[in-house]
């Protein structure tokens, strides 16, 4: 069984800004998809943006798993 750990507020304040952060890149990063001719460098940026979304489900499930010290 593995044994929930807490976060500082602090720690939470920095999650806060890497998924801001993270998130923020990845719109800007989709937004010019469109305007990309090249195929490879096309997909390229698509798997970059998946992985990013992945990145930011990741941050937000360890957050949820967490407690938090009040």
């Amino acid at each position: 069984m593995r044994q929930q750990s807490t976060l500082a507020p602090h720690e939470i304040l920095e999650l806060h800004e890497i998924l801001g952060s993270e998130m923020i890149c990845t719109k800007k990063m989709e937004s010019g998809l469109s305007a990309i001719q090249d195929q490879e460098l096309s997909a390229f940026v698509q798997d970059t943006v998946n992985a990013k979304k992945q990145q930011i489900r990741d941050i937000q499930q360890f957050v949820n798993s967490n407690q938090i010290i009040q």
